[in-house]
């Protein structure tokens, strides 16, 4: 697959229309905002899980440390996961957070997106492996 042409890039450019509908006709961002700020102080906590190499102890830690982060109303999280990474490691990981009183309703792993280093080259193909859970 070649990079678009100026060409095509400027029929695609002479097909879009004006509007004067902003972000804002769709979101209501003051509602956001106050929503975010609300539970921010437990968003940061939660970051901490970021990385962690045993998920399972940081979750206990983070847990002993304040049972309240847990209470975040978030109704998805993606957990990056590796090439080999099954159903069966996810489903305990969803077990251990049961245990801090987070039910997991369903997990979809992702192994079919990524991004090309070179439009159309399969060699420099880089998957963003990772998991929905809800």
């Amino acid at each position: 697959m070649s990079p678009h042409t100026k060409e095509q890039f400027d029929i695609f450019m002479s097909q879009l229309k004006e509007t004067n509908t902003t972000l804002g006709f769709y979101c209501d961002f003051e509602k956001i905002r106050d929503n975010v700020e609300s539970i921010s102080i437990k968003l940061n906590q939660l970051n901490y899980l970021i990385g962690q190499a045993d998920m399972d102890a940081a979750i206990r830690r983070l847990w002993n440390e304040n049972k309240n982060v847990f209470s975040t109303p978030i109704k998805e999280g993606v957990v990056v996961i590796k090439e080999d990474s099954t159903m069966k490691q996810l489903q305990h990981f969803c077990e251990v957070c049961k245990e801090c009183c987070i039910t997991a309703l369903q997990i979809f792993i992702h192994r079919d997106e990524g991004h090309y280093g070179v439009p159309g080259d399969a060699a420099t193909w880089k998957p963003n492996l990772h998991a929905h859970i809800i």
